[in-house]
């Protein structure tokens, strides 16, 4: 395929498509993630999903943010949390051994 063949419409197709494709890798990887990051589930619970995401990407990717979508607002507003916590010690201890030294 010649690049001036390429018409404009096939183009957008294209990055449509690549977008899509980007939008599905993220979601399963992201499912993989909280799927080993979860320690409520037992090690069976966690074998079966990890089976119904390799059989059935797409539809286990899914059907996991919709089964298990909490964790997404609690673990991240708790990890923000934790990350605030942790640069506001670190901005205190800088500026107060900053504020000693001449």
């Amino acid at each position: 395929m010649v690049v001036a063949d390429v018409g404009l419409g096939q183009l957008i197709m294209m990055l449509v498509v690549l977008f899509i494709l980007a939008a599905f890798v993220w979601v399963f990887v992201l499912a993989l993630r909280t799927l080993f990051h979860d320690r409520e589930l037992p090690g069976w619970g966690m074998a079966a999903w990890l089976v119904a995401l390799i059989v059935f990407p797409l539809f286990g990717s899914l059907i996991y943010l919709l089964v298990r979508g909490g964790w997404l607002s609690e673990g991240s507003a708790a990890q923000s949390a934790a990350r605030a916590r942790m640069s506001r010690t670190e901005f205190e201890r800088h500026s107060a051994g900053g504020a000693e030294t001449p």
